[in-house]
């Protein structure tokens, strides 16, 4: 998931924005820009992200989208007193290299740069994607097809992706880890049906099959008494399946209601209910009210503490996020069509600004407020 946050420039907090992502992306002639974005969450790890994006309509028919963005992670040094027992647990379960124990107790960071490429042409795509950073590199290429059927009433679209990591970790005396290699299989099909004038419905299917080093090589577990690597299981198929329905009302607002169950042979499940409402105030403004309720269950060798050596039949993990828990957000997004309205003019045509702000928290007591402020420009 992607996080905004606003950053004070100027004495102001700004964040400038500039289009939509490639996937909902439709247009008439260009949108370009640029966007800077800012991430912070309970634990005080930092995100930095200065992304560019452009997409034009090739023709009537095709269009193409290319994407870049420069992101900087900062994880904050450990403030606990060396040789303490929170200095220990922070140290070992930390998700970034640490060379040396000294090194714990400075900030870390890392860049990472990314490219996204993008080309549609009439009910096909293809797509090629580029992350590099220091020790990890990721590609994918993807495709997709879209078929409309019964006079465009109904709609069937699959689409597939393989992606390939090459990962090389930074030297660690605590792990000690060698290079590795994730490859993921990815591939979708969806079906949307018009239901009425104003009813719309879609539902589908997803699998990915996953290959490779698929733990945090700089993670250590607390096992028997001692800290040793990460071990999490090299294959793992992923299933899911959603339905979503969005529906116009008469007041000038839309509901858009959506319910995805997940699962696979980690013996990781889930439950994901999504509810959205888009109200119209007046011609130019769009104020959208947003809940998302998430439900898991733990993977098979997940503990909450291990006590027999090697863990569970040589797995173990320190990632909370296949455990147990439960996580809400809320959000509010107001959208402002400049180019209507008592400001509106010649220079404003074509120019959205937006202002959104997002609550997400869980039972593992991990939270982290989102903002957004930005403008999308139509040319």
């Amino acid at each position: 998931m992607q996080l905004r946050c606003l950053v004070p420039v100027a004495g102001a907090l700004v964040v400038v924005a500039f289009g939509p992502t490639a996937r909902s992306f439709e247009v008439d002639e260009q949108q370009a820009g640029f966007r800077f974005e800012f991430f912070s969450d309970s634990d005080d790890v930092s995100v930095y992200s200065n992304i560019a994006e452009y997409a034009v309509s090739l023709s009537g028919e095709s269009r193409l989208f290319l994407g870049w963005n420069r992101e900087i992670v900062v994880v904050p040094a450990i403030t606990a007193a060396p040789g303490s027992d929170e200095a220990v647990d922070a140290i070992s379960g930390a998700s970034r290299p640490i060379a040396s124990a000294e090194n714990a107790y400075a900030d870390f960071s890392k860049t990472r740069n990314q490219m996204d490429a993008q080309l549609a042409y009439r009910g096909y795509g293809a797509g090629y994607y580029l992350s590099r950073e220091i020790d990890y590199v990721a590609q994918k290429v993807s495709g997709n097809v879209r078929k409309r059927l019964r006079s465009d009433h109904l709609t069937l679209s699959a689409g597939g992706s393989y992606g390939w990591d090459d990962i090389d970790p930074l030297a660690d005396e605590d792990t000690a880890a060698g290079r590795g290699r994730k490859t993921t299989l990815h591939g979708n099909v969806v079906l949307t049906q018009v239901l009425g004038a104003t009813t719309l419905a879609q539902a589908g299917v997803e699998w990915n099959e996953v290959r490779g080093l698929q733990h945090n090589p700089y993670r250590t577990v607390y096992v028997a008494g001692a800290n040793v690597p990460e071990a999490h299981p090299r294959a793992r198929t992923r299933r899911d399946a959603f339905f979503k329905i969005n529906q116009w009302l008469s007041n000038g607002s839309s509901l858009k209601l959506g319910y995805k169950f997940y699962l696979d042979d980690w013996g990781v499940d889930s439950h994901t209910v999504n509810v959205k409402l888009n109200q119209y105030v007046g011609d130019a403004v769009v104020v959208r009210y947003r809940y998302r309720w998430y439900s898991q269950g733990a993977a098979d060798f997940w503990r909450d503490e291990y006590t027999s050596p090697g863990g569970v039949s040589g797995l173990r993990t320190g990632d909370y996020r296949l455990g147990e828990f439960d996580a809400h957000l809320f959000g509010t997004r107001l959208s402002w069509d400049l180019g209507r309205g008592p400001l509106s003019g010649h220079a404003l045509e074509g120019l959205r600004w937006n202002l959104e702000y997002e609550r997400y928290f869980n039972t593992n007591n991990f939270s982290a407020n989102i903002f957004e402020s930005g403008l999308a420009l139509s040319f």
